[in-house]
């Protein structure tokens, strides 16, 4: 196994372990715990004039880091340019920060009972996506006669 192709099993273990965050405890309500999609549903629902707007948009928008971390992770089986680096990495942070306002949100206007499990490993597998992101490579879906053509060229 290649470094490239270890660097796409790690970004693939991290996106794994954030869908598994995603599924876990966000926080507790009507007695039952619920993950971050139905807490995000739900704090969509509470929210409605109780918070301010631009704590009130990042519910709105909580699937939007599920989806840049999908693209980040799509990004590493491409050739590693500066470039594609930094959007991956900035794309994971962007989505890193909306989800952890949610949860500080939550918490401070006191609109849910915030529980830490699901956005801790959420944050770890996005964590491990920037790692992947983040490092030089060389596109895996090359194969390795196309490569050996593309540097005797």
């Amino acid at each position: 196994m290649t470094s490239d192709e270890r660097n796409v099993m790690l970004a693939t273990g991290g996106l794994a372990l954030a869908a598994v965050g995603a599924f876990l405890p966000w926080a507790r309500i009507g007695g039952r715990s619920r993950s971050g999609f139905n807490t995000a549903d739900t704090f969509i629902v509470l929210g409605r004039g109780a918070l301010p707007d631009q704590i009130a948009w990042v519910g709105r928008w909580w699937y939007l880091p599920a989806f840049l971390a999908m693209v980040a992770w799509a990004s590493v089986f491409a050739p590693g340019r500066r470039a594609v680096r930094a959007a991956g990495v900035g794309m994971l942070v962007v989505g890193l920060a909306m989800w952890w306002v949610y949860v500080w949100a939550g918490e401070y206007y006191d609109v849910l009972d915030v529980r830490y499990s699901g956005p801790a490993v959420a944050t770890v597998g996005l964590g491990a996506i920037a790692v992947a992101c983040a490092r030089r490579r060389s596109s895996v879906l090359r194969t390795p006669e196309r490569k050996r053509a593309a540097r005797t060229k």
